[in-house]
């Protein structure tokens, strides 16, 4: 975990073991100081200095299935920073003051590879499971679900009026790692904030 504060006075981080999938006792090492800083249960509390930063290594008794996944960490198979990504017709995060972390993926779609990958999408019990996806559009738009490779089905999202709203699609998945993949061969997709695996 590195913890960054751009900011002219000290600032104190709360640390949320349950927002990096952690759970019960998390033991706590600096990876600077090369100490143990002791083990906290649900949060922490670190003060880092002014235009400081401070790293660590958190070691928990368990990983937790991972519920939310913004987009901006995914995998954007077109991305590129050599020209305006607008003009270039690619994806790209962009600041969004009402995305659920003040980022959400743009200009998605309109070809196969301009697509949305979560690579890494961690699953402890098999079964039914509901993928809810975070979206905003500009008018009717939709976008393919594939997961692992396969269709998963469609997503239609209305006229949103600049604002995310939320779409489901039930699905059956096995125990394990898979990967789940966002895109339209043809047209744009809305904006995508995030997706929640319940």
């Amino acid at each position: 975990v590195a913890l960054y504060n751009a900011g002219d006075a000290e600032h104190e981080f709360c640390v949320k073991s349950a927002a990096l999938d952690l759970g019960g006792r998390v033991a706590a090492f600096d990876l600077v100081d090369r100490s143990d800083i002791g083990e906290f249960e649900g949060h922490v509390f670190v003060k880092v200095p002014a235009h400081g930063a401070r790293f660590f290594r958190f070691d928990a008794e368990r990983r937790e299935e991972r519920t939310v996944y913004e987009a901006e960490t995914a995998f954007l198979s077109d991305y590129q920073e050599l020209q305006n990504a607008v003009k270039a017709e690619t994806a790209f995060p962009d600041q969004v003051a009402w995305a659920s972390g003040g980022v959400a993926v743009r200009f998605l779609g309109k070809r196969a590879s301009n697509d949305l990958v979560w690579k890494d999408v961690r699953v402890e019990k098999a079964g039914r499971r509901t993928l809810e996806f975070a979206c905003a559009s500009v008018g009717d738009r939709r976008f393919r679900v594939e997961i692992d490779g396969r269709d998963a089905g469609e997503i239609r999202v209305p006229a949103t009026s600049d604002v995310f709203e939320t779409f489901a699609l039930d699905v059956t998945l096995s125990a394990g790692m898979h990967a789940i993949r966002l895109f339209n061969p043809s047209e744009w997709m809305p904006d995508v904030d995030r997706m929640v695996l319940r």
